[in-house]
């Protein structure tokens, strides 16, 4: 895998136009610096999965309309959560309040089979069922709930960013909840009652400088701090262990982290329109671990011993380890009077420490293209190797988005995919 990642760095290099390579040999720090931090031996994961690695995060349907490739290309509201760079070259914003929604294509069957099927047999008792009827349930739970499913929703509250002079700053308040949920087989046949439920709120704070202002020109670095409050409550456990009275416990802890984003701009070609940049952005790079405590119950009795051992489970799977993103991205110059604005391409390679599932090469690979004419936005891409179809309108004091993505589960493209519908509506400027 290594060796993979560095031909990557190297194919990127022998393509680049002689012009831009000779930009970067004149400021080798640069150019040293990306290579060392992508060709290091980092294992890889999927960005913003939390079955993969929980990394606090708000993410943008945007992005995921354009293959969830956005590192290398700076628009409204990427500074928070994808490159702290950019703040320093995307416009002015101010969100007053808004929501975001996604959810999994098997979310509704697998609540509907719950309402119609595994609930009523909750109540009545697993071990009330006849062989024929448990035998049933259980072939039926697997089939519909074999997948993980998905259901996620944003708040925004208000955040505001924008540039002084050589300096990008931001601020805002975000609340997320992400519930994920699959029935695999635990053993002969016998479905495992898998669930997680994590709601983070969230105060990130942004600032960046455009360094072209002390003679390094075209190079943009910042960081975003970020304090994050979450509870979870989790199980998994057999299906007919499983009660009416079953207990779950919201835990909850607090971290602080800081991320860092870097972006430079190629020099452009006297012929060639437009620009290129270099995005990296490393997340979680220092911060605390959230040490996860009893809040409260939500149902059932206080068992001591259970608590520990959520909280135990907790402290386990959803500290977060540090991840980076690094890609390329193109851009077509703009166009007065807004009728071409933020249009482009852009490829992310995404990768994680200690990650949960190793997963193959390609499956660390985020494509996508964006144009923007006047007040529509059209996005498209490739997301692992699936396709993403997007878009957005734009009425000035009000944003709609939506996005259609697949995303790999498993360890390599085609293994394992989940399909997402992700929809934003957003007031502000």
């Amino acid at each position: 895998m290594k060796r993979f990642r560095i031909l990557f760095v190297f194919g990127i290099l022998l393509f680049m136009p002689p012009s831009y390579r000779n930009a970067l040999r004149r400021q080798r720090w640069i150019a040293a610096f990306i290579f060392l931090l992508v060709g290091v031996q980092v294992s890889p994961l999927v960005a913003q999965n939390y079955r993969i690695n929980p990394r606090s995060v708000a993410e943008l349907p945007g992005a995921q309309g354009m293959g969830n490739a956005l590192v290398a290309l700076p628009v409204q509201q990427s500074a928070f959560f994808y490159n702290p760079a950019h703040s320093t070259r995307s416009s002015f914003h101010l969100t007053i309040v808004g929501v975001r929604t996604s959810l999994s294509n098997n979310v509704p069957e697998q609540i509907q089979f719950f309402k119609d099927d595994l609930k009523p047999a909750i109540d009545e008792g697993i071990d009330n069922l006849s062989s024929d009827e448990l035998s049933s349930l259980y072939t039926e739970t697997l089939r519909i709930g074999r997948a993980y499913s998905f259901i996620h929703a944003d708040v925004l509250a208000p955040s505001v960013g924008g540039k002084i002079g050589p300096l990008g700053l931001g601020i805002g308040i975000f609340g997320t909840t992400n519930v994920q949920y699959n029935f695999p087989d635990a053993g002969g046949g016998l479905p495992l009652v898998n669930m997680q439920m994590i709601a983070d709120g969230m105060v990130a704070a942004n600032a960046a400088l455009d360094m072209s202002r002390f003679g390094v020109d075209g190079l943009s670095a910042g960081f975003t701090a970020k304090y994050t409050s979450r509870f979870t409550t989790l199980k998994s456990k057999p299906l007919d262990a499983i009660s009416s009275e079953e207990a779950f416990y919201l835990l909850n802890g607090d971290r602080i982290s800081v991320d860092l984003g870097f972006l430079y701009t190629l020099p452009i070609l006297p012929y060639f329109p437009g620009t290129f940049n270099l995005g990296l952005a490393l997340y979680d790079i220092a911060g605390s671990d959230f040490e996860f405590a009893h809040h409260s119950t939500l149902q059932g009795e206080n068992v001591q011993q259970d608590i520990e051992s959520d909280i135990a489970v907790a402290n386990e799977l959803l500290n977060i380890n540090p991840s980076f993103r690094f890609g390329l991205a193109y851009t077509l110059p703009q166009i007065p009077l807004g009728i071409l604005d933020e249009t482009g391409v852009t490829l992310d390679y995404v990768g994680y420490n200690n990650p949960s599932i190793d997963q193959a090469f390609f499956a660390r690979l985020r494509l996508g293209v964006q144009a923007r004419v006047k007040v529509f936005t059209l996005r498209t891409g490739l997301n692992q190797g699936y396709p993403t179809i997007g878009g957005g309108l734009s009425l000035g004091f009000m944003d709609l988005d939506y996005a259609y993505f697949g995303r790999e589960e498993g360890r390599y493209p085609g293994q394992l995919a989940s399909w997402h519908h992700f929809a934003q509506l957003r007031f502000g400027i």
